[in-house]
């Protein structure tokens, strides 16, 4: 697992933690020999997975189902953009970790489970950066829209695709009040330049779901609905919530039957509805009114019009697909297939794009047609991850196991329309130097070490997107070090490091800083120091409970000084407004926006200044 830092300290969000498993209280027995579940909570590198990276994860029921799945990602630049997801339900009979516990140590008999519902629920975040910055993070704000593709209600498909996908609205004008007085936030520009935050599509395909224990055939008519639901409006399981008309009844009815609002199902026959009666192919195995099972609550009728499925603007919003019904003998298995994916505009698209717009160089709809066509990426996406996933032929169906799709990676891999990537360096270091940066690394020797060279890459301001990064160099296998003298002193610089093969195939992620490496000034001339842009090091730092920000503006204009935690989330500003050239310093007290003293931590203060952007670091201990 490589190891990166920057300035001595370790990358905070890539560094590997060794997790304590801790017991599961409740009304049940605990569960014990947590100590049996430490070889899986270990990264460990599987040469024969055919996949750049995967995540396993088992999980149990109380009715002796398990569920595992394995996450199968690629750096691969034509398959980066998607992620393959395999689930296995199995009858195991425990209901509890390693066989600790099972279903008839608890007065149960491990036989067939009947009439099996899985439900799967899922949310996009298509951009944290837009949601913030326009305030549209909020059921009332009606900022997405929630579409499903694929078998229609009379049974046809259009395209052989089952996608749910969605896509950034027009959010209520209500709530957005852009400093330029623009109203149209599709794409959620940025309310002071334009630039768009949320030019992406996410979505998620099914693939595959078996027929039954016995078949492995693709069962067309999963998933059985598609629920789209306000977060604080899902159905919550447990005996608990029986009495407000929830519980574990009413979570397999939302899943089975199609739910319209709160405790309100469609309880009549799949293939028929109180709106539209029979459906005219109801013998077939695939015909069901409810594939899109809840138009906004206000329709007052079953899906009126919804050819395709259903189109909803509001945000913060559960999607969820019921699967089933299904029988497991003891020992069997049902196996479900899908990929997760996203398309969009690269990001300095999208930032001209946004500040055209902002100025008045284009419309309000050449701007939306220009985000809504991440739409058409999003299915070149899902053709890409579909042509991989059908690369190998079982018999006339294609892969429904793990072995069969591992065989299927394998078999993409062999016709040139998937590659696995060579090994990332061991290790990546920045140092922050006197107007340069520099950089210098390890061979991964553990895995192989046939590589071409090395290509690193550079961002300003942000770790955050591929497009931010930019290439810097190209480098034969034999560097070890760079000095990146091309930087600005005082500004934020982050790098990625990928080693690549002979074809040209790049390693993975791993080696991205997400902290930043900040070049210090050269040495100034005696005659004094140059008015500069620059945000000191605060001082005391560490400190408790006041400390001095010292910063230099070149010229005067409008800024900025705010404090983040270290989840982004803003504490306090401590300048907004114009300011004078030259050099100043202000005292923070330790206090949010209220006066309320924060804790102890890691807190982030940014400087804005026209077009100029500095970030640093300090600590706070109480």
């Amino acid at each position: 697992y490589p190891s990166v830092s920057v300035d001595g300290e370790i990358n905070a969000h890539l560094v590997h933690i060794d997790e304590t498993s801790t017991e599961i209280t409740g009304p049940w027995p605990q569960l014990g020999a947590d100590s049996l579940d430490a070889p899986y909570q270990i990264d460990i590198i599987d040469a024969s997975i055919p996949a750049d990276m995967t995540l396993t994860t088992h999980s149990w029921s109380r009715m002796g189902i398990s569920t595992q799945r394995r996450v199968y990602s690629f750096a691969d630049r034509r398959n980066d953009d998607y992620m393959f997801w395999h689930w296995r339900m199995v009858n195991t009979g425990l209901w509890g970790k390693m066989g600790v516990n099972t279903v008839e140590s608890h007065g149960g008999t491990h036989g067939t489970v009947t009439g099996v519902m899985h439900s799967l629920m899922f949310q996009w975040d298509r951009s944290s950066a837009g949601a913030n910055r326009t305030a549209s993070s909020g059921e009332a704000r009606n900022d997405s829209i929630w579409r499903y593709y694929g078998v229609d209600y009379d049974g046809a498909q259009t395209e052989d695709m089952r996608l749910v996908y969605v896509i950034d609205g027009d959010q209520d004008a209500s709530v957005y009040d852009a400093p330029s007085g623009k109203q149209n936030d599709i794409g959620d520009p940025d309310p002071t330049t334009g630039a768009l935050l949320s030019a992406k599509t996410g979505g998620l395909q099914i693939l595959h779901y078996d027929v039954s224990t016995s078949d492995r055939n693709d069962d067309v008519a999963q998933p059985r609905t598609i629920g789209f639901q306000a977060y604080s409006r899902v159905i919550r399981t447990g005996t608990e919530n029986a009495e407000v008309g929830q519980g574990h009844e009413a979570k397999y009815n939302q899943m089975l039957l199609g739910y319209q609002g709160p405790n309100q199902y469609y309880y009549g026959p799949a293939m028929e509805t109180a709106g539209r009666g029979a459906h005219p192919n109801a013998t077939s195995h695939f015909a069901s009114w409810i594939k899109a099972s809840n138009d906004p609550e206000t329709s007052g009728t079953y899906w009126p019009g919804k050819v395709l499925g259903v189109d909803i603007e509001v945000t913060d919003i559960e999607q969820q697909a019921g699967f089933g019904p299904d029988d497991i003998a003891p020992f069997d298995t049902i196996n479900a297939l899908y990929v997760t994916g996203f398309g969009g505009l690269e990001e300095p698209h999208a930032d001209a794009v946004g500040r055209q717009w902002m100025a008045g160089d284009i419309t309000d709809e050449q701007k939306d047609a220009l985000v809504h066509s991440t739409i058409d990426s999003l299915f070149a996406t899902m053709r890409q991850a579909k042509a991989v996933y059908e690369a190998a032929d079982y018999g006339g169906r294609y892969a429904s196991t793990r072995e069969e799709l591992e065989g299927a990676l394998r078999a993409a891999v062999g016709a040139g329309i998937l590659a696995l990537s060579p090994p990332a360096p061991a290790s990546l270091d920045a140092l922050s130097r006197p107007g340069a940066v520099k950089l210098s690394w390890t061979l991964n020797t553990t895995t192989g070490s046939d590589i071409a060279g090395y290509r690193l890459y550079r961002a300003e301001g942000s770790f955050k997107g591929d497009s931010t990064f930019a290439l810097v160099v190209e480098l034969p296998p034999s560097a070890a070090s760079w000095l990146d003298v091309e930087v600005t002193p005082a500004f934020s610089y982050f790098y990625q490091l990928t080693s690549f093969d002979a074809d040209g195939n790049e390693s993975t992620m791993m080696t991205r800083t997400n902290l930043p490496a900040i070049p210090e000034p050269p040495p100034v001339a005696v005659n004094g120091t140059p008015l500069r842009f620059a945000l000191e090091q605060n001082a005391p730092n560490p400190f408790n409970p006041t400390t001095t920000i010292r910063l230099s503006l070149a010229e005067a204009g409008e800024t900025q000084l705010d404090i983040y935690n270290m989840n982004g989330q803003l504490v306090r500003t401590l300048i907004s407004g114009n300011m004078l050239a030259g050099n100043h310093e202000l005292v923070w007290d330790g206090t949010d926006a209220v006066g309320n003293a924060i804790g102890s931590g890691v807190y982030i203060y940014r400087l804005t200044s026209g077009d100029n952007v500095q970030v640093r670091r300090m600590v706070l201990i109480r």
